[in-house]
């Protein structure tokens, strides 16, 4: 594993129902998503393709409350 700081991997909760799902990666254009699945499924192929490079990963998920969780 690196020394440096981990990517930092955002999952975002729809604003309002019906709009998507976002992933945000630090230093990437956010990616917009159908689903929270498919939304979980783009963060976790991002912490792959990071950990095949030898990078740690920080993953959080935002709660429909505003707050966050690590997964």
């Amino acid at each position: 594993m690196s020394t440096e700081a981990p990517v930092r991997i955002f999952i975002m909760h729809p604003a309002r129902p019906g709009a998507p799902w976002h992933v945000s990666v630090e230093g990437e254009c956010p990616l917009a998503l159908d689903s929270e699945a498919a939304a979980v499924d783009a963060a976790l192929a991002k912490v792959r393709a990071c950990e095949t490079m030898g990078l740690a990963t920080l993953v959080r998920k935002e709660r429909p409350d505003g707050g966050w969780e690590a997964l």
